[in-house]
This record gives C-alpha cells, sequence and structure tokens, in this order.
C-alpha cells in the first residue's frame, strides 16, 4: 500500500456534477456531544487510512441512501442512537485508488454509551477547533467545517 504521504489528493466541495466515470460514495458522521465532537483512530484491521483519526465513516451500498448507511455505521461502529442535526454537501476527494464522494453529517447523541468495535482502537471527545491537531483522514477538517454551515 502506498503511503499517505506519496498520495497526490485533489480536494474540493461539490458545487456541479462532476464528470467521472467511476466513484465511491462514502458517509462521514461527526457525532456532536456537549460541544465536542467525537474522534475514532482507525485500527490496523480497516481497508485504508490505518492509524489516522476519522469519524464514523463506510460505503454506501447500491440501493441505500446515505442517510441510512449514516445511521447503520453508527450502530454498528460505536452502538448509540443518534438525532440528525444537518446534512453538509458532498465532498469529493480523489486518490490514486478511485474518486471518493463523501456525504458527511453531524448528529448528536439521544441515548447510549460509546462501544467501539473491531475499525477503531481509541476515541477521544475534542473541541471543534482541536481537530487540526490530529493526522486524520484526507478533508476531515473541511468536512466537519462544511456541516456545521
Amino acid at each position: 500500500m502506498t503511503k499517505l504521504r506519496n498520495m497526490k489528493f485533489t480536494r474540493k466541495i461539490l458545487t456541479e456534477k462532476p464528470s467521472v466515470a467511476e466513484f465511491t460514495h462514502v458517509v462521514s458522521c461527526f457525532i456532536k456531544r456537549n460541544e465536542k465532537i467525537l474522534l475514532l483512530k482507525r485500527s490496523e484491521k480497516v481497508r485504508s487510512y490505518r492509524g489516522k483519526w476519522a469519524t464514523v465513516s463506510g460505503y454506501v451500498e447500491k440501493n441505500e441512501l446515505p442517510e441510512e448507511t449514516a445511521l447503520k455505521e453508527i450502530r454498528e461502529e460505536i452502538g448509540v442512537e443518534v438525532k440528525l442535526i444537518r446534512k453538509g454537501k458532498i465532498i469529493h476527494v480523489k486518490d490514486k485508488e478511485g474518486n471518493w464522494f463523501v456525504h458527511p453529517f453531524l448528529f448528536e447523541i439521544k441515548s447510549g454509551n460509546i462501544r467501539i468495535d473491531w475499525e477503531h482502537v481509541e476515541y477521544r471527545w475534542i473541541k471543534l477547533e482541536e481537530i487540526k491537531n490530529y493526522d486524520a483522514v484526507p478533508m476531515l477538517k473541511e468536512a466537519l467545517e462544511n456541516v456545521l454551515g
């Protein structure tokens, strides 16, 4: 696997439909509690961005809406019930492996305690401005700014 520092990224927030033949839709779910955001450190068992800080995320399956994927991934990865606060604009990340269309969401915890699954090894509640201090997946800070409006 090519090291992240050697990869070139094209980053932008979509304002129009790109002319791309192949792409993958993924969700990025920011979880809010008491003015803090949940960050999760990805395990060595996941396919991409191992050891990077991220949100709850996952691939949008065929015949599944991004909102459905977001709720499913939250239940699977951290085991809490949430309320949707806001959906952000789609963000395009192009890397060596393909084109990624990231659907960012902001949720608030309704009930439950964080219980991470195998995809993560650690979690932290951080202040919004602290996100820049983490070795994160591409465009995480921009996705957060996007979903906060």
